[in-house]
């Protein structure tokens, strides 16, 4: 069983962000021996104050919150035992019945004064145990930090509050809105939250919490037992982009479901600090189909390099993890997890159980092997069952710019300057720092032993989203990875071209393109989606045709435009505007064009036609391979192609422009590598109908580059010279096809640009 809590403390602030985790392994309070409380079972009704600050190895300033394993230690009676910050309100944490101890987890906030209180509506001693506790700041959340909100219940299935006023039937999976509720803001990468099972089914079950983009449920499971009704089962729980999670109800059970919000945690993929969190989902340690545990053993399980978890020379520090007992003996006992190679803790550990099967959630510091002890304090065989919920490292790199631009910024202001930027890793011998900044070629450093590594970056100073990438990897391989991005500019200020050009010629089926102009240093964000109206009339009253919001261009269909006949058209815009979610609106101008069935539309992107939200750019398998799925794409995303670097071939005049598209594909190992298979078109303002190949396909210097494992695989095309045909301007897109061979298999990378517009001169 879990309860997780959380309060608003009032905490001093500090230098710094709120929300990192330290982890510490300590009895807190045992009021059986009256440590940290006075001696004697709790008073039904009576909170205890706990001084959580300058105990139990916890320092004296600085704490937002503690995690704690809290126990009713064999009461008599059943009842609720609530907790809080000191000065704060008491939510509950976890009920309990009179055949035994129970335990649950709890991250507690802690008030200005360091304090905390508990309290139980029965007469009941009362264990805590301490496994870390979150640092206080300035009140920003760190990436990877946590940040607690006021308790809120966002599911009830007895009142029909976000699910329908119904049980939930055995083997059914329910969608529940996370962001967006109860102060949990877009983006949050996992929740702490509480569920309680009102399980009347009279048999064991479980349910299983995941973020609904995965594409298989994962085979972690939080257990509850046959009896009492209410069980209490809290997790982290990682939360999809678009602010969900599943919940599946294992088949042979009907059960009414509430659950609670206590806290979120902010992505992990940005300035990721010292004590970050990064959530996970993983088996990694199941003895039901090996040897069981015998009454009194302790086992030792690795974790360091397994499912992902990273290296101790990575900073490594602590693991959250979800222990789960099975005992079909007749005594019950405990469970206790510690630090491989440190003292084994006194008093209760991290799981009191039952007869059954019985889950709770626990923060355990990891040993210098990278190994956690866990001890069956029992007289029975058991089995142990450890599912990941995710880790806290330290060695992440960390990226920082000046205000405004802090992670996941949007300034709308365009800087006159290049921002200036610093990575820096802690101090790790021989380990390797490999670093890029908005897809450029990866640059590598050797790690000092003796101090961190500092690197200054510097971000260009145009418009559009900017990421920073950086990766600390060790000898063996391990890595952990920073993702910092920030954009630049309103791209509702850009100045709009339109394709055909105003008051030319086109085809009675032209492709309608609207684009940001030339020396514009505005960006369309690639979620943007794009209207077309096109009208005979001025005004646009009475349109021909009303596109769909399209990725790009609109291909007019056949039939609808008059030979000789004049059309007026204009776009409308919508495209997000912050990370958080909200969007805003433009139109462009309106231009105007005479269709003549003399011209020919030779945009060789004509009846492409791409919806809005799904940018033309895949990952596929080779269809030819043995296994013939698209598992690649499924997993790492779209590849890109982007006109790169639009320089002046020539000084004055309208003579030439070049450019180096760049293909690039997340997500590939190393060794792997995207080949040649390029085409390019160009067409010159006022010429339209007109579109040139110049050299064919696998034109110019060629060149590929490869990151490292689970980094970016690119294709550079260098050299790349456009004719101008003495205009100012002209309209660039781009088609890619590569080839990537990998594990014995050739995936498939296709790709496709939206139109640009590139500056000829002056």
């Amino acid at each position: 069983m879990v309860a997780l809590l959380t309060g608003s403390a009032a905490v001093a602030d500090a230098t710094g962000t709120a929300g990192l985790f330290v982890p510490v392994d300590a009895q807190l309070v045992k009021s059986a021996e009256g440590i940290g409380v006075p001696q004697g079972a709790f008073a039904p009704y009576t909170p205890q104050l706990v001084q959580v600050t300058g105990a139990a190895g916890i320092p004296t300033t600085d704490v937002a919150a503690v995690a704690l394993t809290v126990v009713s230690v064999n009461p008599t009676s059943a009842g609720q035992m609530s907790a809080g910050p000191g000065t704060g309100t008491l939510s509950g944490v976890m009920r309990y019945t009179a055949s035994g101890s129970t335990s649950n987890a709890a991250i507690v906030a802690v008030d200005e004064n360091g304090q905390i209180q508990l309290q139980t509506t029965t007469s009941t001693n009362v264990a805590v145990h301490v496994e870390g506790y979150y640092t206080a700041g300035n009140g920003t959340a760190a990436a990877g930090g946590y940040t607690s909100v006021k308790m809120t219940r966002i599911v009830d299935t007895f009142n029909g509050v976000g699910l329908p006023k119904a049980p939930i039937a055995g083997g059914q999976t329910v969608t529940i809105q996370v962001t967006g509720k109860a102060g949990v803001p877009t983006g949050a990468s996992a929740a702490f939250v509480n569920f309680q099972v009102d399980n009347n089914s009279g048999v064991t079950g479980y349910i299983n919490p995941y973020a609904t983009s995965a594409t298989t449920r994962p085979p972690t499971v939080l257990n509850f037992p046959a009896t009492p009704a209410y069980t209490s089962i809290g997790a982290i729980v990682p939360i999809d982009a678009n602010g969900t999670i599943h919940v599946y109800v294992a088949p042979s059970n009907n059960i009414g479901l509430l659950m609670d919000v206590e806290g979120y945690f902010s992505a992990p993929n940005g300035s990721t600090t010292p004590g970050a969190f990064t959530p996970a989902i993983a088996k990694v340690y199941d003895t039901r189909s090996a040897t069981h545990i015998a009454p009194g053993a302790t086992v030792n399980i690795p974790l360091a390099g397994v499912a992902g978890i990273p290296s101790m020379k990575l900073g490594l520090s602590a693991a959250v993890l979800n222990l789960t007992v099975i005992d079909n003996s007749t005594n019950g006992g405990y469970a206790r997890a510690w630090a491989h190679g440190t003292p084994e803790p006194t008093g209760v550990g991290d799981l009191t159980f039952k007869t059954g099967t019985e889950t709770n959630l626990m923060t355990v510091p990891i040993g210098a092997d990278g190994s956690i002890d866990l001890h069956n304090v029992s007289s029975d065989t058991v089995d142990f069952i450890l599912d990941l919920e995710g880790w806290y490292a330290t060695a992440t790199p960390i990226v920082s710019c000046p205000s405004p631009y802090t992670y996941h910024s949007w300034t709308t202001t365009i800087p006159a300057a290049p921002v200036s930027c610093t990575i820096t890793v802690p101090a790790a011998a021989g380990d390797t720092l490999t670093y890029s900044v908005d897809d450029a070629d990866e640059v590598s450093t050797v790690l000092s032993g003796t101090g961190p590594t500092s690197i200054a970056v510097s971000v260009d100073a145009v418009g559009g989203e900017h990421v920073i990438t950086a990766t600390h990897a060790d000898a063996t391989g391990n890595e952990l990875s920073t993702r910092y991005a920030f954009t630049l500019g309103d791209w509702r200020d850009a100045s709009w071209a339109g394709l055909p050009a105003n008051t030319g010629t086109a085809s009675t089926t032209p492709v309608l393109v609207a684009a940001i102009d030339a020396n514009d240093p505005h960006v369309l964000p690639d979620a943007a989606g794009i209207t077309y109206t096109i009208s005979a009339s001025a005004n646009l009253s009475n349109p021909v045709v009303v596109s769909d919001p399209l990725w790009d261009g609109f291909t007019v269909p056949t039939g609808l435009l008059v030979d000789g006949g004049t059309y007026f058209w204009h776009a409308a815009i919508t495209g997000p505007i912050d990370y958080a979610g909200h969007t805003g609106s433009i139109t462009t101008p309106t231009w105007s064009f005479t269709a003549s069935s003399t011209v020919t539309e030779n945009d060789p992107t004509a009846g492409d036609d791409t919806p809005a939200g799904s940018a033309p750019g895949s990952y596929l398998e080779d269809p030819d391979s043995s296994s013939g799925v698209q598992a690649f794409g499924a997993k790492y995303g779209r590849c890109t192609l982007d006109p790169t670097d639009p320089h002046l071939r020539k000084s004055g005049g309208y003579g030439t422009v070049g450019v180096k598209p760049i293909t690039t594909c997340p997500g590939t190992y190393s060794g792997t590598k995207v080949t040649n298979h390029t085409q390019m078109w160009f067409t010159v303002e006022f010429l339209i109908a007109h579109w040139d190949a110049p050299t064919g396909p696998n034109f110019g210097d060629v060149g590929y580059t490869t990151a490292a494992k689970g980094g970016l695989s690119k294709y550079i095309q260098t050299n790349v010279v456009v004719n101008c045909k003495n205009k100012n301007r002209t309209w660039w897109a781009g088609d890619t096809w590569s080839t990537d061979v990998e594990r014995g298999h050739s995936y498939s990378a296709h790709v496709k640009s939206r139109h640009a517009v590139l500056a000829c001169g002056t």
